[in-house]
């Protein structure tokens, strides 16, 4: 399975990638004002796999 990881973009803003093992971007997301609200963002997709996947 891949990792997330979050960032913070120079405009100041937050963002995370869901990279694959080899490390390759698979996914990334929108602009998040603050940190939490992107590690909320990555529960969601969490419980989302949980359900259908």
């Amino acid at each position: 399975m891949g990792t997330f990881v979050i960032t913070k973009r120079l405009n100041g803003s937050y963002k995370y990638e869901f990279n694959s093992r080899k490390g390759k971007a698979i996914l990334i997301s929108e602009d998040f004002e603050l940190r939490l609200e992107c590690e909320e963002a990555i529960e969601a997709l969490k419980q989302a796999e949980d359900v259908f996947g």
